[in-house]
């Protein structure tokens, strides 16, 4: 059974230099990044959430990753010794069995500027396919990083249920799981 992998915001708010959307500001073009981080994150986790949509992985983080076998994710190294992790499959949620609390919707970039989810568990629209043992996927929807609007959105993570077994017996600092239906 897949699990959403809980993350903690890292202190590194703007990781990438992205094309914005020029009504609402949000980022917009991810697979067209220009990542630039010459200082650390704030706080020192293996894995965390970036404000701008992003995550940052620390070097054990990237080298147990590549060990395990993980499958769905690469990585491309910082300036700062930091990795982002680049996740290749989104999955859609259910969103009426979901139903998160969305406001404010732009017509220029075709999102809700706020997305406020429920602590419940992920809905997967039937239409995915399964999440495999090893893959590491992220939600097509963002949500709030802290604060839950705006420009601060960040997909979030599930993953296969080898993954959390890994993640687990490792014991890495600030991630956490939570079960997705």
């Amino acid at each position: 059974m897949p699990v959403e992998i809980c993350l903690e915001f890292g202190g590194l708010c703007v990781l990438a230099k992205t094309e914005r959307c020029d009504v609402c500001g949000r980022h917009i073009g991810r697979d067209r990044a220009v990542f630039s981080a010459h200082q650390k994150p704030v706080r020192r986790l293996a894995l965390s959430a970036t404000s701008d949509g992003f995550f940052v992985v620390s070097k054990a983080f990237h080298n147990f990753c590549r060990y395990s076998g993980f499958t769905g994710v690469d990585f491309s190294r910082l300036e700062n010794g930091y990795f982002v992790m680049k996740v290749r499959r989104c999955v859609e949620l259910d969103m009426a069995q979901f139903a998160p609390t969305q406001e404010d919707w732009c017509d220029q970039c075709k999102t809700f500027r706020r997305n406020l989810r429920a602590d419940a568990p992920l809905p997967i629209s039937t239409r995915e396919k399964p999440i495999g043992s090893l893959e590491v996927v992220e939600t097509c929807q963002r949500w709030g990083v802290e604060v839950g609007e705006g420009t601060a959105q960040t997909p979030m993570l599930i993953a296969g249920d080898k993954v959390r077994e890994a993640l687990e017996a490792e014991a890495f600092k600030g991630i956490n799981f939570r079960d997705v239906s």
